[in-house]
């Protein structure tokens, strides 16, 4: 959840008739599926519960809770259950529980966290605040069952970070500073080195700021450092070289790292300009993200441009991106990239569009970092290259007329894929499809017809994918809803049939009143193949299904 900026309640709108208001939503989803002459892909049964819900306190304090149960919770490694909520009261805003925020993309992004928070975010002030202190990370220990190891162990980890800035007319300025700390004593050592785990540390500072330089010229800039410390356990090193004194602890295994992202930005009434540069240093990592890629560097521009009265719009991009920032991998990969797309508006009943891309990647081995019994000996002391083109192209036609009775659409799409490299594994991929709409607008009935065809070409082989779909959907009153769809495509091989596949779906759902709505969704998938492995036979089939209850107050 990304931090709340929120208005302020004027206290003369105290609500003393109505103290208090509660309003929100509960959603039940159960889940079933079973396979037949194949291996299933998921369980029998699932079953979640979801919901939220909002207190309104005298029309001036706002309480909102979630929570989410499901029957992972019976599971070691990490329970489903989560509870949280973020009252706020004017420009204060708690956080309590579960909570996610987004204080910038390379310290704090998006990692859940159980904990508490407060944000300060006045509406006509420009100063805000937010500070936050939770468990980033539940700890998970070596569990068997049935014999077997299951889970992958993880160390309980803690942290706390806070952001300072200034934020008005389109300009911001934000200071964010966090540390996180895993609790080497969660995991035993034996279990521990087991698994390849290590506890550490983590202190990242980050500057993100967004400034309108003029009407026309605007910029936003993130640059963070991150102290990681890979192991706890190793001794301090020499205090007298550590900047950090008391608050954050190095040794041999601590890393310093930086990343920068920052993106330019010229807007016209007819165009737009787009220049952005990133790098990420290779061993760059913080404790409050999920997900980060590291040892890039790359730099693009792209333009939008529209003309004829803004019915054709041109918009193109392109760049080019590194690895290896440091030079101390075996092999470097630089790619080049290309896209392009234009949208033409003929009419409002008819839009055509088509988009072009080109990849080009040069991966050089680099043998001075490879040890002479990774070369073959065909391989000399010089770098060897590896080169490899992605083309791909699509192209839209959509069609509408009709009346208030009736409705028509035609559609239709095709796009190519070419893959092209300096080893001759070469691949190209077609597709097309095409289709039309019949809609009975008073009567609230639709139909759908359409023909789907692919075929590709890899390694010398060619395949093929051919067949029909077909739609019905009737609504009643807008209370009822029922769908039906249908597909069929039949496979081929160098020309040889090798089997079909037969999918049909079923939806329904009603709503009742304001509060109250049930959805049923069912999904039959039979396939008949002549490529016989060990967990899939000659014909197999999959039925899932879902019914969803939802309560709105």
């Amino acid at each position: 959840m990304s931090p709340l900026f929120l208005a302020g309640q004027d206290i003369a709108k105290f609500n003393i008739k109505q103290p208090v208001k509660i309003n929100g939503g509960l959603t039940a989803t159960n889940t079933f599926y079973s396979a037949q002459g194949m291996t299933a892909r998921r369980d029998p049964y699932y079953w979640m519960l979801s919901g939220n819900v909002n207190f309104n306190l005298f029309g001036v304090l706002s309480v909102p809770i979630s929570i989410q149960v499901s029957q992972q919770n019976r599971s070691y490694t990490q329970p489903f259950n989560q509870f949280g909520m973020s009252p706020h009261y004017k420009a204060w805003t708690a956080h309590a529980g579960y909570r996610s925020v987004q204080y910038s993309t390379y310290s704090v992004g998006g990692s859940q966290w159980l904990g508490g928070g407060l944000e300060y975010a006045p509406e006509k002030h420009p100063i805000y605040t937010s500070v936050l202190y939770g468990r980033f990370q539940k700890s998970v220990t070596e569990q068997v069952v049935d014999g077997m190891v299951t889970g992958t162990p993880a160390y309980e980890r803690w942290g706390y970070a806070a952001k300072f800035g200034y934020q008005k007319k389109g300009r911001s300025l934000h200071l964010v500073l966090f540390r996180g700390k895993d609790n080497a004593s969660t995991v035993p050592d034996s279990t521990a080195q087991k698994a390849g785990i290590k506890p550490g540390e983590n202190l990242v500072w980050a500057i993100n700021t967004r400034q309108a330089l003029t009407k026309s010229i605007n910029f936003d800039l993130e640059f963070a450092m991150s102290a990681y410390t890979l192991d706890t356990r190793i001794a301090d090193g020499d205090l007298s070289a550590n900047s950090y004194g008391g608050f954050f602890h190095t040794n041999t295994s601590t890393q310093v790292n930086k990343a920068i992202q920052t993106n330019v930005f010229f807007n016209r009434p007819l165009y737009q300009l787009k220049f952005s540069y990133r790098r990420i240093d290779p061993l760059y990592k913080t404790m409050g993200s999920i997900f980060l890629n590291n040892d890039i560097e790359d730099i693009s521009a792209g333009l939008t441009w529209r003309m004829f009265k803004q019915k054709l719009t041109v918009s193109t991009t392109g760049g080019i991106q590194r690895n290896n920032l440091d030079d101390k991998l075996t092999q470097s990969l630089v790619r080049n990239a290309f896209s392009g797309s234009i949208a033409y508006a003929v009419s409002k009943k008819v839009n055509l569009n088509a988009q072009y891309s080109n990849f080009l990647s040069n991966t050089k081995f680099n043998n001075l970092n490879v040890t002479a019994n990774q070369l073959s000996l065909q391989q000399n002391a010089d770098s060897l290259l590896y080169n490899q083109v992605t083309q791909s192209a699509s192209i839209n036609m959509s069609l509408q007329f009709g009346d208030t009775i009736v409705r028509h659409g035609v559609f239709s799409t095709g796009s190519w894929q070419q893959g092209r490299d300096s080893r001759e594994n070469n691949s190209d991929f077609y597709s097309g499809m095409a289709g039309y709409t019949l809609n009975f607008v008073k009567l609230q009935l639709s139909f759908n017809v359409g023909v789907l065809s692919t075929f590709n070409t890899t390694g010398g082989i060619f395949n093929q994918m051919l067949g029909p779909s077909l739609g019905i959907n009737k609504s009643i009153k807008k209370v009822w809803r029922i769908g039906f769809t249908s597909s069929y495509t039949t496979n081929y091989s160098d020309h040889k049939n090798t089997g079909y596949n037969l999918s049909n779906r079923i939806t329904a759902g009603v709503k009742r009143g304001k509060h109250h709505s049930l959805n049923a969704d069912l999904n039959w998938l039979q396939r008949t193949t002549t490529i016989l492995t060990q967990t899939q036979n000659k014909k197999s089939s999959e039925l899932r299904g879902s019914l969803i209850y939802s309560y709105t107050f």
